[in-house]
This record gives structure tokens, C-alpha cells and sequence, in this order.
């Protein structure tokens, strides 16, 4: 009944996931290549700060996954811009600092 309104949002959720696997690389993050609507975004030291630094900023994201990652999910332009910017701000160590 809404196959197309389904499809055009999966598309949608395929160009955010591809655009967090280009840019927060560029922003100097390890991100994991994945093929689902997230990515694994990292390393850092202590994920439990970044995740709270993240959340004291709005944004909500899964403490889950390997050590040193956080689980981002694709959402909406808005969403994902407001991702990028407080991810800019967290100054919780990385792995290797």
C-alpha cells in the first residue's frame, strides 16, 4: 500500500549511512563499512564519555558493539547534522591518544 513511500525513506537511510561512512572518517574517526541502517563509530578509550557526551548534547546514539565504538544510526538530515556537530565537540580520548 506504502511500498513506494517505504522504498523512497529506505533510499533516504542508505544516502545518510553512506554520507556517515564518508564523512566522520574525514572528521578523523575509524568508522566500520557496514551494509545495515548504522555504523560503528570510534575508537575511543572511554566510549561510555563520548556516548554521554553525546546524550548531554541530544543525541542519542547505542553504547553497544565492540570496545572503543559506539552503534550510529541513519536518520534524517536534520538528524545526521546535529550528529556531526556534537560529535565535533566530544573530547573524550581515542584509543591511541
Amino acid at each position: 500500500r506504502h511500498a513506494d513511500e517505504m522504498l523512497a525513506r529506505v533510499d533516504d537511510l542508505r544516502a545518510a549511512r553512506d554520507e556517515l561512512l564518508r564523512r566522520a572518517p574525514a572528521m578523523g574517526f575509524v568508522v566500520v563499512d557496514s551494509d545495515a541502517n548504522f555504523a560503528l563509530v570510534g575508537r575511543w578509550a572511554d566510549r561510555h564519555l563520548a556516548w554521554q557526551q553525546l546524550l548531554d548534547q541530544g543525541v542519542l546514539v547505542r553504547e553497544t558493539g565492540p570496545a572503543g565504538y559506539l552503534r550510529v544510526s541513519a536518520g534524517t538530515p536534520e538528524e545526521m547534522e546535529a550528529f556531526y556537530a556534537a560529535l565535533a565537540r566530544v573530547d573524550a580520548p581515542r584509543m591511541g591518544e
